[in-house]
């Protein structure tokens, strides 16, 4: 009878896990560039029922094994606003934030005054970086800049400006940090300059949740938090039951 009461606990708090999940993804279905998060699971371990050929086996219960982005297109939203820019395929601009490089698929950049120059930063503060992988600066106020990806126009023309757009071979590994910033590591492999991918001046990429379909997950984890809590409040019943023979 134990077995049950960790199977059904195990089983409601991952349910609980999922909707944390479907929670944030939904907090965020209006937050530029946002990719949609996954959760998947796998059971604990089996054990063998006694006295019989290994093939009766008991479960003790479910993990939540990671979470996953979905790295869909999201729809392009057209601003027409010169520092609004969005990537049209695969790939990441990148960021500094003090020494570190992070990469964000959100577009809607900003123009700050810092030391008598001007540069070109995120909505959070963090500086944008060219396809030379360096900050861009102005030494005045652009009158038409042009922003393009790392194949499109040439950097030689006045006020034009390639951004980097970078790619992954295993984009999934990438771990997200926040504020719409994922961070790359040993899982993701060596980030490359996509020439493949183009840049949407005046468009933003919008979130990739699909909001039917986490509704959808939300009720699925509402019924079964649902029919984890009966499974104990039964195993529970069943024990007095058995307590109450004994006795």
């Amino acid at each position: 009878m134990i077995n049950a009461f960790f199977s059904a606990t195990t089983a409601a708090a991952r349910y609980q896990d999922g909707l944390d999940v479907v929670a944030n993804n939904i907090a965020n279905s209006s937050t530029t560039g946002y990719k949609a998060i996954e959760a998947s699971f796998a059971d604990l371990k089996y054990t063998s029922l006694p006295a019989t050929d290994g093939r009766a086996q008991i479960g003790s219960g479910v993990r939540m094994s990671g979470t996953m982005p979905v790295l869909t297109q999201g729809a392009m939203e057209q601003t027409d606003r010169t520092l609004d820019v969005a990537i049209q395929g695969d790939g990441y601009f990148c960021v500094k934030s003090g020494d570190e490089t992070y990469y964000t698929r959100a577009g809607d950049f900003q123009i700050a005054s810092e030391s008598g120059k001007y540069c070109l930063v995120t909505s959070n503060g963090d500086y944008v970086l060219d396809a030379s992988m360096k900050q861009i600066t102005f030494d005045e106020l652009p009158s038409e800049l042009v922003l393009t990806g790392p194949s499109q126009g040439t950097a030689q023309e006045e006020d034009t400006v390639q951004l980097a757009v970078v790619t992954f071979p295993n984009p999934y590994a990438l771990k997200n940090i926040g504020g719409g910033l994922f961070e790359a590591g040993d899982l993701t492999g060596k980030g490359e300059i996509n020439v493949e991918s183009a840049v949407r001046q005046g468009c933003l990429e919008r979130s990739s949740v699909d909001i039917i379909n986490e509704m959808t997950k939300m009720m699925e984890a509402q019924k079964g938090f649902q029919f984890s809590s009966k499974v104990i409040q039964t195993a529970d019943e069943l024990e007095n039951l058995a307590n109450s023979l004994r006795g």
